[in-house]
């Protein structure tokens, strides 16, 4: 069959006709697929019920493996098993402290060198909390470049802080805290980082009377208050105390080994004490009362807890409220800072909260300003980002760093505690993968609520 030249071009529209219909069908009205996702739902059931289990079988158990990594493991090769198979597992926990707290210290050598004493023990991990160990990294930093990857950065530098206002507060952005010693001596220390981000002022009132001691200003209404978490940290957190071998033969401590002893000090006195063999009691020289693990005991009129013994090497005591600090507030008598302004005893606190909000205060002086302004030794601040705090220097006045005093660290410690980062660690770079999250709590030390997260997913 022939076709003219006519017919010829009336077939070629006629079949582009048939091929852009068949396109415009195509776009406009596309073919149904349904693809289910039941493998992604397999994967979070399969990390929901592996927390459950975990939960039910018993009594700490998912506690003790939110923060043992090793141990996690082996549960998870025993039941899924996760080393047969392409399965990747990680875990993490929020809203408590990391097991390793890096501490960015813009501090002088001798300052970093007493930080490592006070709170590391031949390396390992010292901070024991709630039966786990809390390792504490101390790292030299600048202001304008701050280490990252740290979660709490403590300035103990007596320098202005105007020049680095961004640079702080990029890093609390990041959710991490800061904590600043530092005592102010004329109105122009308060620059504009004092104000924004300590949220203090210069105030120029002196106190009424001389100040004998400081006390925490009051019991945190609830969970909410700011200081709810500093106040409880210095109250239930076993502080480290280190020992020494000795030769020493004491009075109801078991004679062989010869017990290792070591001093507890606050409010100006040292206080010697053994620890007895098995390694499960403590003996205090003052008291010559022999004190076991979990047991509360009285030194001085205040009543402290002895939270563990770890190897002989080391014990744990928490303090108990009410506690009262030899006062930080005053110093020698001598020339005052500034020279040439006195003689005598002179005071560091001439702050307050810059929004007039003793609220914020943690701690103060058992005396007031002069017009019943309450003085502060410790402000805290969460109003612009994130956990920062104020300190007055509790070493102005020495020269020897063994001689700090344990409450002095250990209110220090709760400071850092409280403004660090508590983020959770990213999970790895895989292509499918889901997080099931399980909110747990414990009590041995102290009352803690975290969210622990277990991941499950595929490499490919």
């Amino acid at each position: 069959m022939s076709y003219g030249k006519k017919g010829q071009i009336a077939l070629i529209e006629m079949i582009t006709s048939v091929i852009i219909l068949f396109i415009s069908l195509g776009i406009f009205f596309p073919g149904f697929s349904y693809h289910d996702r039941w493998s992604e739902s397999l994967v979070l059931l399969k990390g929901k019920d592996l927390i459950l289990t975990i939960d039910r079988l018993g009594k700490d158990n998912l506690y003790n493996l939110s923060f043992n990594l090793t141990a996690l493991e082996d549960f998870l090769n025993q039941t899924i098993p996760i080393s047969k198979t392409s399965i990747i597992s990680w875990s993490e926990t929020e809203g408590t402290f990391k097991p390793t707290i890096s501490v960015a210290c813009n501090c002088t050598e001798e300052q970093i060198s007493a930080l490592r004493s006070w709170f590391t023990r031949y390396g390992e991990p010292f901070i024991r909390v709630n039966n786990r160990k809390i390792k504490i990294e101390f790292w030299d930093t600048t202001l304008d470049s701050i280490i990252p990857g740290t979660d709490v950065l403590l300035i103990w530098y007596n320098e202005s802080l105007a020049n680095y206002e961004q640079s702080l507060q990029n890093y609390i952005n990041d959710g991490n805290g800061i904590v600043e010693m530092k005592d102010f001596r004329v109105s122009s220390d308060i620059d504009a980082v004092q104000k924004k981000i300590f949220g203090l002022r210069w105030i120029s009132k002196k106190p009424g009377k001389d100040v004998e001691f400081l006390l925490f200003r009051k019991k945190p209404d609830n969970s909410t208050d700011i200081i709810y978490n500093p106040y409880k940290y210095f109250y239930h957190m076993p502080f480290p105390l280190k020992t020494i071998p000795s030769t020493d033969d004491v009075t109801g401590c078991q004679p062989n080994p010869p017990p290792p002893t070591g001093k507890f000090s606050f409010n100006n006195t040292d206080y010697k004490f053994y620890i007895c063999w098995p390694g499960t009691s403590v003996y205090f020289n003052d008291t010559e009362e022999i004190v076991q693990v979990g047991q509360q005991f009285t030194l001085d009129e205040y009543n402290f807890s002895l939270n563990y013994v770890d190897n002989n090497e080391t014990i744990g005591i928490s303090f108990r409220p009410e506690y009262n600090f030899i006062s930080l507030l005053r110093t020698k008598k001598g020339e005052s800072e500034p020279p040439g302004v006195a003689w005598g005893v002179y005071f560091y606190s001439t702050v307050y909260p810059g929004d007039d909000n003793p609220n914020r205060i943690l701690i103060k002086a058992n005396e007031n300003y002069k017009g019943n302004l309450e003085m502060p030794a410790v402000v805290l601040n969460s109003s612009h980002g994130n956990r920062v705090a104020w300190i007055a220097d509790f070493t102005s006045n020495i020269t020897d760093w063994e001689v700090v005093q344990d409450d002095y660290k250990s209110l220090l410690l709760s400071l850092l505690l409280w403004a660090s980062n508590k983020g959770a660690v990213g999970a790895p770079d895989i292509k499918l993968g889901y997080t099931a999250s399980y909110i747990n709590t414990v009590n041995i030390d102290m009352f803690e609520v975290y969210r622990f997260n277990l991941g499950l997913g595929y490499p490919y």
